[in-house]
């Protein structure tokens, strides 16, 4: 089957990261945690991009970031498959543990979090995921934590 997805890849659907991957990650976690305010979305998006060698890995970050530190931080059933939709309207599943650079983000991700992060650093980064905002707001509304299904994750490109 990967042998047929290889076939119909096309360059756009290549997604570039350089060795220094995730040195990134690590340093682009390590500045937020540093930083004493909450970023909004065009400083959050300035520091990635200042930490990356291209906009793949950019944009990687910045999907996939909010995306891990949410699934680490709530223990709930997460799906192993997202959703991408492309500009063109079409749909395509794709599995994390698939995703390379899902993964490596979601290994700096925990080991991060294991070590320890400030407060302010996890909902600086978690608060970006639309699931972390929804979860939230149940749970706020004492929802119970067995009682929440989610759906999958859809990532618009």
């Amino acid at each position: 089957m990967n042998f047929i997805k290889s076939i119909f890849k096309t360059k756009q659907d290549e997604i570039y990261l350089s060795k220094g991957f995730l040195d990134s990650i690590e340093k682009i976690i390590k500045e937020i945690e540093a930083s004493d305010k909450m970023l909004n979305d065009d400083e959050y998006y300035n520091l990635i991009s200042q930490n990356t060698l291209n906009i793949d890995e950019t944009n990687e970050i910045y999907i996939f970031l909010p995306i891990a530190f949410t699934q680490l931080l709530m223990p709930i059933k997460w799906h192993d498959e997202y959703i991408e939709r492309k500009k063109s309207g079409k749909e395509i599943i794709k599995k994390f543990n698939e995703t390379e650079s899902y993964k490596l983000i979601m290994e700096v991700s925990k080991s991060c979090i294991e070590k320890g992060l400030k407060k302010d650093c996890i909902i600086n980064i978690a608060g970006r995921s639309a699931e972390f905002n929804a979860l939230n707001d149940f749970l706020l509304e004492d929802g119970n934590i067995k009682d929440i299904k989610v759906t999958k994750t859809m990532i618009i490109r």
